[in-house]
């Protein structure tokens, strides 16, 4: 049972089975509404009808058999009359063309005066409300009609009539006077067979409903699950590319990053060696040199080479690879707000949530956020410095435990720039850190007012307890931070 009802359940939630369930239930609603209602609706037309005709067989029977007999002979003359063969005769060309099953008169007593059906024995017991009405002389004007629908001796409905009684009186009906009643005409109707027509055409109806709108409605449901199935097919394409896009963009980006890695140990390690080593020889020769104008020039020069060695190339090989964002995020945020606090005022926020993450030199957040982190800010205060003209940037480092999400913002109160709604046109250092965070799943909005300054905001999903970081290395970043604030030191050597 429980299986059962699971699987209706299951069924429950299709929309084509709940257009079926519904236009069912329209169905059975013209089904048992058109049944009664037309029902009704045919035996009141029915009853109209058969009031007409006893209207036209009293006016014939009056204008017939009975005319010329004066008003006071007319209530004894009927009885008599009616069984007789020329009654007979007039009454069938009179029903000629009367769509009825039965015709009868009766006397004021109820007896039986003529039927059409010579094997019918039905008689109006004296307490029939018409006989007593009759006997006490109502007129037909103060006389409703009686009205049933009756089962014939038991057979079925198919065999049901309807009788409709009136009065016929000792005037003609159409004189307009108020005679007295003189014998009770009664018309039965086959409605059995035709109330099964009418019932049979209310199914057709429902049927014709039915089979209609649940073809229409099969037809939709498979037209709209053919093009639901290619949305999805199309979604997962989409997907899919989306994917590939953010792969290319992460891969681009370690292959650059690969590159400025590359590009700084060879700053840092052949190029400074070498320098190293021209220092050193023009240290040689200016001890080998008397003239003293000369041995100052060499000593110039090799103070040049020093320079050169000690501060260009060492600043730019950190640039090309900020090995300070393996001690933490933070601290390559610090390194860049010193780098830049000579070209304009930068104010560090750092979090105590992201700060938690990083405490004592050991960061719990992968490499690639602290890398991109890095190289985003560097991008915003390079452009901050470049163009904004902006006495004050703030840059904001933290982590959204209940969104688990690091959030980098940088704020300035330059002169903005009009923002492309579609986030198309953008300089190639707002595209590289759109780039930066899209390959790590982030987010990177750029938010700029003319005359307002501009807010750069980056979301990077991630959750401590699912961090990348293994024991091994966090104890490797751990020991590696002695090493690379050594490396970072002004007066370290090579």
């Amino acid at each position: 049972m429980r299986m059962i009802l699971e699987q209706i359940g299951k069924y429950a939630q299709r929309p084509a089975f709940v257009g079926l369930v519904t236009i069912a239930a329209i169905s059975a609603v013209i089904v048992i509404g058109g049944a009664k209602f037309s029902r009704a609706d045919f035996l009141e037309v029915t009853r109209n009808q058969q009031a007409r005709e006893l209207d036209f067989l009293g006016q014939a029977i009056h204008h017939g058999p009975l005319s010329g007999r004066s008003p006071s002979d007319l209530r004894e003359q009927i009885g008599p009359l009616a069984g007789t063969a020329e009654f007979d005769e007039f009454m069938r060309r009179s029903l000629f063309g009367m769509d009825v099953v039965k015709v009868e008169i009766f006397g004021l007593d109820g007896s039986v005066l003529y039927t059409t059906d010579p094997s019918s024995t039905v008689s109006l017991a004296p307490s029939h409300p018409l006989v007593r009405d009759a006997r006490r002389g109502i007129t037909a004007s103060a006389l409703a009609d009686q009205v049933a629908v009756i089962d014939l001796a038991g057979r079925p409905a198919e065999l049901q009539v309807m009788q409709t009684f009136g009065l016929m009186l000792d005037q003609p009906p159409a004189s307009g006077g108020g005679g007295r009643p003189m014998a009770i005409l009664a018309v039965h109707r086959d409605v059995g067979s035709r109330l099964a027509s009418v019932t049979r055409s209310v199914w057709s109806v429902a049927g014709v409903f039915f089979g209609g709108m649940s073809a229409v409605l099969l037809i939709v449901n498979h037209i709209s699950d053919r093009s639901r199935r290619r949305l999805e097919a199309a979604n997962i394409q989409l997907q899919h590319r989306e994917t590939a896009v953010r792969e290319s963009r992460e891969r681009m980006l370690r292959a650059d990053e690969a590159a400025k890695r590359a590009i700084a140990g060879e700053l840092h390690g052949t190029v400074q060696t070498k320098l190293y080593a021209v220092w050193m020889k023009l240290g040689i020769v200016s001890d080998k040199i008397t003239d003293e104008a000369v041995k100052a020039e060499l000593d110039g020069l090799a103070g040049d080479v020093e320079l050169i060695r000690e501060e260009d190339i060492r600043q730019l090989s950190h640039r090309l690879h900020p090995s300070i964002v393996r001690v933490s995020a933070a601290a390559g945020l610090r390194s860049l707000r010193d780098f830049y606090e000579s070209l304009i005022p930068v104010e560090l926020e750092i979090g105590d949530e992201v700060a938690r993450l990083e405490e004592g030199g050991v960061s719990v957040i992968p490499e690639e956020p602290r890398l991109a982190v890095y190289r985003i800010t560097e991008l915003a205060l390079t452009n901050v410095a470049r163009h904004a003209r902006a006495t004050v940037c703030t840059v904001g480092w933290d982590y959204e435990e209940e969104a688990r999400e690091l959030v980098l913002t940088i704020v300035d109160d330059g002169v903005g720039f009009q923002s492309s709604p579609d986030g198309e046109g953008g300089s190639l250092g707002l595209v590289t850190m759109d780039d930066y965070a899209d390959a790590l799943g982030g987010v990177c909005e750029i938010k700029s007012v003319p005359g307002e300054g501009t807010r750069v905001e980056v979301r990077f999903p991630f959750d401590p307890g699912e961090s990348g970081e293994s024991t091994h290395e966090a104890d490797a970043a751990a020991s590696d931070t002695q090493a690379v604030r050594a490396e970072l030191a002004p007066d370290a050597g090579s």
